[in-house]
């Protein structure tokens, strides 16, 4: 029994270089088993997400590697999907800002609107759909779309990171899809893709 494991005990540690006997021995045991039991208790606590936006009936939200609670706490969720990497803060918020502003002009109404739905994403859950499609049109290039979309990325990370391109394959596509969840897809440069792709 207990003897053996305490002579056991003894044995890896001052095979390891720590050296104990006696009654340090039995204290250390007592330690070590009750910190493995807060491990294991904390371990049960962790569940890493790797689907964004809102989890445990709308009490916690997904965003990128970190989990916000309703009582304001926010848990660690690295080690989730890679495919969410880019949903993180950046940059400097007045700048943002003031780019956000240059939307503010007349004539920048399909625009504002686009970036007000990357807002809203997330509320879709609570009006009973599914979710929305946006296609952002227009007969020639050069019209501010992809900045746009931009735009919508930035709302929640990095717009390098989050926004799909027409050419990601259609596996790549869905894999994200599904990862982004509650937030906001933007696909570019549609008008470009074949029948298939779409």
């Amino acid at each position: 029994g207990t003897l053996a494991q305490l002579r056991e005990l003894t044995v890896w540690f001052n095979t390891h270089g720590i050296y104990i006997s006696g009654k340090t021995t039995a204290t250390m045991q007592a330690y070590l088993q009750t910190y493995l039991a807060d491990l294991q208790a904390r371990a049960a606590r962790i569940h890493l997400h790797n689907q964004l936006g809102w989890k445990d009936d709308h009490s916690s939200f997904v965003l990128g590697h970190s989990i916000h609670n309703a009582d304001g706490t926010t848990i660690d969720n690295t080690g989730s999907v890679s495919t969410i990497n880019g949903f993180q803060k950046r940059g400097d918020l007045d700048t943002w800002k003031r780019v956000m502003e240059l939307y503010g002009r007349p004539g920048m109404e399909p625009y504002q609107f686009a970036i007000a739905a990357s807002f809203g994403a997330p509320l879709m859950t609570f009006t009973g759909y599914e979710g929305a499609v946006i296609a952002m049109v227009s007969a020639e290039g050069g019209q501010g779309k992809t900045t746009a979309l931009h735009a919508i990325n930035s709302v929640w990370g990095n717009p390098q990171d989050t926004g799909l391109q027409a050419n990601d394959t259609p596996m790549a596509v869905l894999k994200r899809v599904g990862a982004y969840g509650n937030m906001p897809v933007t696909l570019d440069e549609l008008s470009n893709a074949t029948g298939a792709q779409v």
